[in-house]
């Protein structure tokens, strides 16, 4: 078990990439250690805050609405002779709630595929919601059962939120076999045969937990160059950064009900992003334009960091 500080309480763990210095020769390939951990959890369990967290680095959309994450997005950390590939998922809900805009099956689906091909099963748990709710939701029991080969860790993430007497408690109550599925909850009763407390760790904090990762991995060739640190092409990332902006600008149902897409050209030695929103219908055209300057600041304030030396300039249009 991984106690970790997560989403806008991570600000302590933000620099720790550089205790780990990368070694910028190449290691040859007998020496060279892979690993692939999928991260699951409920919506804004703080998964991608996580993951931004262990790279060092703001790649994956965050924000304190729930289902931020869409789609399953890679991202790659190079630690000396370790290669951690973290995969972020969307967050798992009931089944039972067959809401569209949610799309449960497409979701369970993706989480499918990046277990299929994870060696780890990284459960990320809000500790905050879990004081209330101590056990682990059916859905998330469903897809360990369907996974019982794969070594899985619980992440217990923002603990700063509750007190510290409190957190080997939840622990206990989250891990004792077998796990406790409500019935008002469940229509079948889920027997897991519990999870195995060997599995949990009982440590502090991301370091502990990125330690913990390179100590299980295997000896296999790293598949991405060391300077990787994201899988996904610049037009996605900019596509998720403006889902994001959207999440943070916006209210109600805008996030979810348009389109937000990203070509990349380059004029004059100046890279031009071209943003193009779909929107369902003209009111939404209208909404958006009146917050389009907080839009763009949203995406250009991480463009400021990532892209230091480039010329670059945001252009954002909509269409219905």
């Amino acid at each position: 078990m991984f106690k970790t500080a997560c989403s806008q309480h991570l600000t302590c763990f933000i620099g720790f990439s550089s205790i780990f210095k990368n070694t910028l020769n190449k290691y040859s390939t007998e020496c060279q250690r892979t690993i692939k951990v999928g991260f699951i959890g409920r919506p804004n369990a703080g998964k991608s805050s996580l993951i931004n967290s262990c790279i060092g680095r703001h790649f994956l959309p965050v924000s304190n609405i729930p289902h931020t994450s869409q789609q399953l997005l890679t991202c790659v950390k190079t630690f000396t002779d370790t290669q951690v590939i973290f995969q972020d998922t969307p967050g798992l809900i009931n089944p039972a709630i067959r809401k569209k805009r949610f799309r449960i099956d497409e979701k369970l689906d993706i989480v499918r595929d990046c277990l299929s091909q994870s060696d780890l099963i990284a459960v990320v748990v809000d500790s905050h919601i879990s004081i209330t709710y101590p056990y682990i939701s059916p859905e998330i029991q469903m897809i360990l059962r369907e996974y019982e080969n794969l070594p899985s860790v619980l992440l217990l993430n923002k603990v700063d939120t509750i007190q510290r007497k409190k957190i080997k408690c939840l622990a206990k109550s989250l891990t004792r076999p077998p796990l406790d599925v409500p019935m008002h909850l469940c229509k079948t009763p889920i027997d897991t045969g519990g999870w195995d407390r060997s599995k949990a760790k009982e440590c502090e904090g991301i370091l502990k937990f990125i330690y913990y990762v390179c100590s299980i991995s295997k000896y296999n060739p790293w598949p991405y160059e060391p300077e990787t640190a994201i899988t996904f092409g610049l037009d996605v990332l900019t596509t998720e950064l403006t889902k994001e902006a959207l999440l943070h600008v916006t209210r109600n149902e805008i996030p979810f009900v348009v389109t937000p897409e990203t070509t990349i050209t380059f004029q004059d030695a100046t890279m031009i992003f071209r943003i193009l929103i779909r929107c369902p219908s003209e009111r939404y055209i209208r909404i958006l334009k009146i917050e389009e300057g907080r839009l763009r600041d949203h995406i250009d304030k991480h463009f400021r960091n990532e892209l230091k030396s480039i010329k670059y300039s945001i252009e954002i249009m909509y269409a219905s």
